[in-house]
C-alpha cells in the first residue's frame, strides 16, 4: 500500500474505534513514519504502530491480539483498538492515553500521569501540539456536505464517556482556533 491508502486506513481505523483521526494520523507518522516495514532495533517494536511482540500477543484490556506485525491493515487495526482501550482506562485523557501508549500504562499509573521520560513527554507533545490544519468544508462554501456512512460501532466504544470526550475535544480545538462558530474548524478531523 502507498503511504496515502496508509494514511486514509488509519482515519478509518480511528473512526471505527471512536479515535480522533487528526491525533491517531499523527501518533502513526510519529510511530512509523508510516512505513509498514519500520522495525525499532532497541525494542524490537514493528510496524505502523511500532508494536511489541509482548504487547501484541496479549495486550489486555479487551483487545484483540495482533498475529502479524507486518501487515499494515492489521497492525493499524490493533494500533486503534489498544488506543481506544488506553482512552478508556484514562477516561478520555488523551495525553494520558498517548502516554501508556508510548511507554506502557503500568509506568503511567506510577506515574500519576505522563512520567517524567523525555522520550514519552516528547512523543505526546508532538502528537497533541502539531499545527492543526483547517479543512474548508463544503457547507463553509455554502454548499451541501454528502452524506457521511459511519461504520457500525462496537458498543463500548461509544455512549456517554466517548461523547463527553469528543466535546471535550471540539471545544479545545475551537479554543485553540479562536473560532466564532463550530462549523469552522469542525472539518479538521473529518
Amino acid at each position: 500500500m502507498q503511504e496515502r491508502e496508509l494514511r486514509a486506513l488509519a482515519a478509518q481505523m480511528a473512526e471505527r474505534y471512536g479515535l480522533d483521526p487528526a491525533i491517531f494520523t499523527r501518533q502513526i507518522e510519529k510511530e512509523s513514519g508510516f512505513n509498514p516495514n519500520a522495525r525499532n532495533e532497541k525494542t524490537g517494536a514493528t510496524g505502523l504502530g511500532q508494536v511489541m511482540s509482548a504487547t501484541a500477543q496479549d495486550p489486555g484490556y479487551g483487545v484483540t491480539p495482533l498475529r502479524d506485525r507486518l501487515d499494515a491493515a492489521e497492525n493499524l487495526r490493533f494500533s486503534a483498538e489498544y488506543m481506544a482501550a488506553m482512552l478508556r482506562k484514562y477516561d478520555g485523557d488523551y495525553p494520558k492515553a498517548l502516554a501508556a501508549y508510548n511507554a506502557g500504562p503500568g509506568t503511567v499509573d506510577t506515574a500519576g500521569g505522563i512520567p517524567d521520560i523525555a522520550e514519552t513527554r516528547d512523543y505526546v507533545a508532538k502528537i497533541m501540539n502539531s499545527p492543526m490544519r483547517p479543512v474548508a468544508r463544503p457547507s463553509d462554501l455554502g454548499q451541501q456536505e454528502p452524506p457521511r456512512v459511519r461504520p457500525q460501532a462496537r458498543p463500548e466504544t461509544f455512549g456517554p464517556l466517548a461523547e463527553k470526550r469528543n466535546q471535550a475535544i471540539r471545544q479545545a480545538l475551537l479554543e485553540a482556533a479562536g473560532a466564532a462558530r463550530p462549523e469552522g474548524i469542525m472539518g479538521l478531523a473529518q
